[in-house]
C-alpha cells in the first residue's frame, strides 16, 4: 500500500485523499463479518472493495485506484477528481510572483 500514496502525492500532487476500512457485523448467524475498504479523493469515494479480510479489501481498492490512475496526466487527474491541491513549492513560487500572499 505504498504505491498509491506515492503516486497521488509525488506524481499527481494531491494531498487530500484517504484509504480506510470499516467492518460490518454479520446480519445472519454464522456469517462472517464483512470488511469494506475505500479510496476517497477530495471527500468523495472513488474506489471501493469488500471482503472477509480488511487487508485484502484495502489492497483491492488501492489496486483499482492505481489502475484508473495509470497513465493519467496530472491535468486530467485534477479535472476528473476535482483536485485543487497546491504543492508548497508551487505556492511559494506564486507568492513570490505576486509579491506575497493576500
Amino acid at each position: 500500500m505504498v504505491r498509491l500514496p506515492r503516486r497521488l502525492e509525488n506524481e499527481l500532487g494531491c494531498k487530500d485523499y484517504r484509504v480506510a476500512t470499516h467492518t460490518t457485523q454479520a446480519s445472519v448467524t454464522g456469517e462472517k463479518e464483512r470488511n469494506l475498504a475505500m479510496v476517497m479523493i477530495h471527500d468523495k469515494v472513488w474506489f471501493h472493495s469488500a471482503g472477509t479480510s480488511a487487508r485484502y479489501a484495502k489492497k483491492r481498492a488501492a489496486e483499482a485506484a492505481l489502475e484508473a490512475l495509470d497513465g493519467l496526466p496530472e491535468f486530467e487527474f485534477r479535472k476528473r477528481y476535482r483536485c485543487d491541491c497546491v504543492d508548497s513549492e508551487d505556492k511559494a513560487d506564486k507568492e513570490d510572483e505576486t509579491g506575497g500572499s493576500w
